[in-house]
């Protein structure tokens, strides 16, 4: 450990070897050293790259703060590991799944976590990650346990159907329907996260995460 700034609380403390994206999400990724076999970039003069336990970054928080995402990473990897989804079909395809019991609270505060995470590492793999204007609101949220309404922060979940979804690649920002959103992928899964005060448009509203409805994973 070493002693900094909490880029959360902002104590002058000893702050912690924490992960971005919690190591239990990389699963079958993980080789027999416990390495991360392959971490891929769509940036430029990049090339796939293989990584001692993940992601880690010593310059972002203290333990207390660390504290604060334990649970919510948990649940992150209950819920990825789910296979009880429910096929929804369309002309006899599966166009996604649904889960009709899970946590949005929890699964909510996961994600905008990692949001937060994301932008405050120094780690190269993160480096487009800039939250600007948003950080304050989203370091409140974590500080209160709140997740927001389902247009804070909106997040949409996609599984892939092919072996090559099975890769990390660097999260960065582009556009969903036009609006402004961090993409974040882990094995087999991508999520959409908004960051922009525009409201989603009504097909996307239909599939976010909302609490009292089914969470629902579109198949990519």
């Amino acid at each position: 450990m070493s002693i900094g700034t909490c880029k959360l609380c902002g104590a002058n403390t000893h702050l912690i070897k924490a992960h971005i994206i919690p190591r239990s999400l990389y699963g079958e990724l993980c080789d027999e050293s416990g390495r991360v076999s392959k971490l891929v970039s769509n940036t430029p003069g990049t090339y796939p790259t293989r990584v001692p336990i993940g992601i880690y970054d010593s310059t972002i928080v203290c333990r207390s703060c660390e504290a604060l995402f334990s649970p919510w990473d948990d649940y992150a990897n209950t819920f990825f590991s789910r296979t009880d989804g429910v096929p929804i079909e369309y002309n006899g395809k599966v166009i996604g799944y649904e889960y009709p019991d899970y946590n949005y609270n929890k699964l909510k505060l996961f994600f905008i976590s990692m949001l937060w995470r994301a932008h405050a590492s120094s780690q190269p793999f993160f480096h487009r990650v800039s939250l600007g204007c948003h950080e304050d609101a989203i370091k409140r949220m974590i500080f209160n346990s709140d997740p927001g309404s389902p247009d804070d922060f909106s997040v949409v979940l996609a599984k892939f159907d092919h072996e090559l979804g099975a890769a990390f690649q660097d999260p960065y920002l582009g556009r969903l329907a036009g609006i402004n959103n961090y993409r974040f992928y882990f094995p087999m899964y991508f999520a959409s996260i908004k960051v922009d005060k525009r409201v989603l448009t009504r097909e996307l509203t239909d599939i976010m995460l909302k609490p009292d409805e089914p969470c629902r994973v579109v198949v990519r």
